[in-house]
């Protein structure tokens, strides 16, 4: 028998020149099987402007709809830095810069993860009444209907530093710095304040006269079968 091979300018006249509706059942068929995967994504959270007084400000990105990625709200990040070796004048982008860096698709896994002995210089900040555990809720959480702005106090009150929201005003919580474990695994806290710093601290890494702490956001949420985390935003500092 003559093998037939046709090019795909002759198979299209061989499909369609003639009228045979084959044609259109085979390309139907051809994209209905060959299906492109498709993955739920995450978007970072909204800033419209970076700053270093309190308080710092981020919303909700409207497009993470709740019920569709089950996004469960925000895990909040910060790094310590010597504000001696920052240029006073573009500290936000070397910030910006470190953490694009950085923060890499591994790292954002080693963060998830909790590995914190690997990350160096990125911490959670730490709930008073949380875990370190990824199956606790995050961070910060996030209603459904919760599209408002978000507010990052720090040590502002007297005694604690605090996030909450200007939707749910009840929803304000007390968090921390997270310094590991001590023997008997009890998590080791302390302060965002200067008097509170210490070089033998695992998140300092020199000792400087003044601190700058940058913090960075992100959203967190889970499908039927897998963690989602949209890409790190850096949302502001403050210097001590």
């Amino acid at each position: 028998m003559r093998r037939m091979i046709l090019r795909p300018r002759e198979l299209y006249r061989f499909l369609f020149k003639k009228g045979r509706g084959v044609g259109l059942v085979l390309l139907l068929w051809t994209f209905s099987s060959c299906g492109i995967d498709s993955y739920p994504v995450l978007y970072e959270p909204v800033v419209t402007s970076i700053s270093s007084t309190s308080p710092i400000t981020f919303s909700h990105d409207s497009r993470n709809d709740p019920d569709s990625f089950l996004v469960l709200g925000y895990d909040i990040y910060y790094r310590i830095y010597n504000d001696d070796n920052l240029d006073p004048f573009s500290y936000d982008d070397q910030i910006k810069n470190d953490a694009a860096l950085e923060l890499t698709e591994t790292v954002i896994g080693n963060l998830l993860n909790r590995n914190w002995n690997q990350m160096k210089h990125y911490r959670r900040i730490y709930l008073s009444d949380a875990e370190l555990e990824r199956d606790t809720p995050p961070s910060f959480p996030l209603s459904a209907a919760t599209t408002q702005n978000f507010f990052i106090s720090l040590y502002l009150d007297g005694t604690n530093s605090y996030i909450k929201n200007d939707f749910d005003t009840s929803q304000t919580l007390y968090f921390s710095r997270y310094l590991g474990n001590d023997a008997a695994g009890v998590p080791v806290t302390e302060n965002f304040s200067l008097l509170d710093f210490s070089t033998d601290d695992p998140d300092i890494f020199e000792p400087a006269s003044h601190y700058r702490v940058a913090f960075f956001a992100l959203t967190y949420g889970l499908t039927t079968d897998t963690a989602l985390h949209s890409s790190v935003l850096y949302i502001g500092s403050y210097r001590f």
